[in-house]
């Protein structure tokens, strides 16, 4: 039995180290040659990802400022669609004027003529008063004139409306707006 341990011995043993190395992955390469693969493999891709964005890196940035070109549209309709409320009162329909845009006094106007400019416009000729209420985000009121006014039919114009002093324009969410026959 002696015989046959000493020539199975080294036999297992051989036969072990062989199983161990196709287990694990034993390679005849060296990790040094390992790397300069891995590294050149890298290198190959990060050459694609370049001759990629020279063929396409154009039209690539022309997309993207166009998708911000749309997002700063549409700030600036969402603004102007946020920005102040106009409630008409049924008396400006019977007497066939709109209200379609307001807007504050242009800066540098003196403080006695501070205010809104509002745009009305007139289905036939109008003449009377306009009673102006402004109120803020809680819906209360906030100051309130009237001012008279004449359009011819068809005619389009902007009216300034005084406000006093101590209103600020940036605290004024709707501006009410009712005819009143002269």
């Amino acid at each position: 039995m002696e015989f046959f341990d000493r020539r199975v011995r080294p036999v297992l043993a051989v036969v072990s180290v062989l199983v161990s190395c196709m287990t694990f992955g034993c390679s005849s390469k060296t990790a040094e040659e390992k790397g300069k693969e891995m590294a050149a493999e890298k290198i190959d891709l990060v050459k694609g990802v370049g001759a990629a964005l020279e063929e396409k890196g154009g039209a690539a940035a022309e997309s993207v400022t166009s998708g911000l070109g749309n997002i700063v549209n549409g700030v600036k309709k969402g603004v102007a669609k946020s920005d102040k409320r106009i409630a008409g009162d049924a008396s400006l329909a019977a007497a066939g004027v709109q209200v379609t845009a307001v807007q504050e006094t242009p800066p540098g106007t003196e403080p006695e003529n501070r205010g809104i400019d509002a745009y009305l416009v007139a289905e036939r000729k109008v003449e009377g008063f306009l009673k102006v209420t402004v109120y803020d985000v809680l819906d209360k009121e906030i100051g309130r004139t009237k001012i008279p006014f004449a359009l011819d039919a068809e005619q389009g114009k902007y009216f300034r409306i005084p406000l006093e002093q101590q209103i600020e324009f940036g605290k004024i969410e709707k501006i009410s707006f009712v005819f009143q026959a002269a």
